[in-house]
């Protein structure tokens, strides 16, 4: 045994004055343990490397022993300082480079009262872009319009009905996938869809020419219904946004002030299929509506 008394660690008032008696043995080390037992952690991590020193060279086995316990014990501790700096650390100040997936950066520039569907009966215009339904691109370069074109075109999308925008967004990336390879289009065929979400979705968009009705392609704007439309009439929600839609068209030159609004099936009688009569109900006492 020997004794040996290092200096204090501090100079406060609450400093221990430590006081070894022990020596390089297993009965030693639990008098030094309980020793320091007392003691904060940061005492008991500056006194350990001490302790080791002091050990006789020939105990090299338990000096070992000792040199692990040292070094488990500072992981240890710098664990449980970085469990408590995630704690207490602001989640703001930890995250601020990460970008989210919250799916909602695609919205970017689109007015909207909702993060989710278009609640509130299609009292907003909610566009969603081409990348907010995962389009893929063109295959080949679309043709511009001449703007402002004077004719919207109405036609219903033959599919099932979406009321979420989830089910819209997958009914009108399938629509797009069907029109590039089974039509072997460029694109999807219309300008605009209306879900029955209350948004609309952008297809080939304001600028480029569509490809629904030949002949009526190279001046006109297709609007297309999400549905059928053949019994069931579109929702209120529906055509309030078509109404905001064609508005905005207008404002931005997209459109003529005295654009007439038409079904499919008036232009083309033999079109049978695009016939969507309740659709087409709901639209004739709008002020541009035309029989022709």
């Amino acid at each position: 045994m020997y004794s040996r008394k290092p200096t204090a660690l501090h100079s406060s008032e609450n400093t221990h004055n430590w006081r070894f008696n022990f020596g390089p043995t297993r009965a030693g080390l639990r008098v030094f343990v309980a020793e320091i037992s007392s003691s904060s952690s940061f005492h008991f991590i500056v006194i350990i490397p001490f302790y080791i020193s002091s050990i006789k060279s020939q105990d090299m086995s338990f000096k070992r022993k000792m040199f692990m316990i040292a070094g488990a014990c500072a992981v240890v501790t710098l664990i449980i300082l970085a469990v408590v700096w995630w704690i207490e650390v602001p989640s703001e100040n930890k995250c601020k480079n990460v970008i989210t997936g919250s799916s909602e950066e695609w919205r970017k520039d689109i007015p909207t009262n909702s993060t989710k569907d278009n609640i509130g009966d299609g009292i907003v215009l909610r566009i969603v872009p081409r990348d907010g339904w995962l389009a893929q691109p063109p295959l080949n370069p679309l043709v511009p319009l001449d703007l402002p074109v004077k004719r919207v075109i109405i036609i219903p999308t033959l599919t099932t009905n979406c009321e979420t925008q989830a089910a819209c967004t997958f009914t009108v990336r399938n629509i797009q996938t069907f029109n590039i390879e089974s039509q072997q289009q460029d694109d999807i065929i219309y300008n605009f869809l209306i879900g029955g979400d209350g948004n609309v979705y952008e297809g080939r968009g304001w600028d480029n020419r569509g490809s629904f009705v030949n002949a009526y392609n190279d001046d006109s704007i297709s609007v297309a219904y999400i549905g059928s439309f053949k019994k069931q009439k579109p929702s209120g929600k529906q055509l309030n946004v078509t109404r905001l839609l064609l508005a905005e068209g207008v404002r931005m030159d997209k459109l003529s002030e005295d654009y007439r609004i038409v079904g499919t099936n008036k232009l083309d009688a033999t079109l049978t299929a695009t016939s969507a009569d309740a659709l087409y109900e709901s639209l004739k006492d709008w002020p541009h509506w035309s029989d022709h």
